[in-house]
């Protein structure tokens, strides 16, 4: 008897510690250190003026076709502009995409 009653008591001990995690005492978490941890990699991010669309677009290193491995995006522009591609091309792993 006297364990369950250790065990409901310890649950609600608990739950009253997660129940407001953000505060100054040991088991909580540090709000203050996520909140300026995040103010300084939204400066990183925001610091350097964003790309030119069709830079970011239209490079090589753009791959719209996620389940296509190898597909640029010019690939995905020429078979948006054709309809299908007539030939097929093999990435590096040697799977076919047509």
């Amino acid at each position: 008897m006297k364990a369950a009653a250790y065990i409901i008591l310890g649950l609600a001990v608990i739950g009253r510690s997660i129940e407001n995690p953000f505060g100054t005492e040991a088991g909580h978490l540090n709000m203050e250190g996520y909140i300026s941890s995040l103010a300084l990699e939204l400066d990183v991010l925001t610091s350097s003026p964003p790309p030119r669309l069709e830079e970011f677009i239209e490079t090589n290193r753009n791959f719209p076709l996620r389940h296509a491995p190898g597909a640029s995006y010019s690939f995905a522009r020429e078979m948006s502009l054709r309809g299908k591609v007539s030939n097929s091309r093999v990435d590096s792993r040697n799977s076919s995409i047509t």
